[in-house]
């Protein structure tokens, strides 16, 4: 199953939905050009990744996690996780990510995290 990924905006966050399967191949470069573009073009101040429908992740993808996180907080950006349940929290809590990681139940706990 390929990633596939719809951006919108909730208050001036935006928040990207991916569903399907985040790991080594296109879905990588594709996640990252994504998140890259609206760093670059509207430079907010948090940015919201929705991982809910995300259907498995390799170590390729906590990979990629990690340094979208570190570019968004280059740019004063606060990257938050919502929705990672199931394998996807399991990868993130067995590799101890998900004390690096800012990680939000649901978007309006990630959009109204100070």
């Amino acid at each position: 199953m390929s990633l596939s990924m719809m951006l919108r905006n909730t208050r001036g966050i935006p928040i990207l939905d991916v569903s399907g399967s985040l790991d080594i191949g296109p879905s990588i470069a594709a996640l990252n050009d994504r998140v890259t573009a609206v760093l670059t073009d509207s430079k907010p101040c948090r940015f919201v990744l929705n991982v809910r429908e995300l259907s498995t992740m390799d170590s390729a993808g906590l990979g990629e996690l990690m340094l979208l996180f570190r570019q968004a907080a280059q740019q004063n950006c606060e990257l938050v996780i919502v929705g990672a349940n199931g394998s996807i929290l399991q990868a993130l809590r067995v590799t101890r990510m998900d004390g690096v990681l800012k990680l939000a139940d649901d978007e309006e706990a990630a959009i109204a995290r100070a």
